[in-house]
């Protein structure tokens, strides 16, 4: 799976951008999973996400006619942006 991550110093904020494109077999989105917890273990946060959490992502982002979608995970939460 390629991704992009960054990382904002100031303020703390790691960016975990996600192209849909990737999501080709159910095994992709435990993978895009493991990844967001990884990064939230950090900031000792537990998403509870599961798969179907990130079709309905998926399924905004194709609404919208994007192509990917970024997760924020800082000391204040996780949010999703898609882009």
């Amino acid at each position: 799976m390629l991704i992009d991550v960054n990382f904002d110093g100031n303020s703390q904020t790691s960016f975990i951008k996600f192209p849909i494109d990737q999501f080709e077999d159910q095994r992709q989105y435990h993978v895009a999973i493991a990844i967001i917890q990884t990064f939230s273990a950090d900031f000792d946060l537990d998403p509870e996400l599961e798969p179907e959490d990130l079709k309905e992502i998926i399924s905004a982002v194709n609404e919208k006619k994007q192509n990917a979608f970024t997760v924020e995970i800082s000391d204040d939460g996780i949010e999703v942006e898609l882009s």
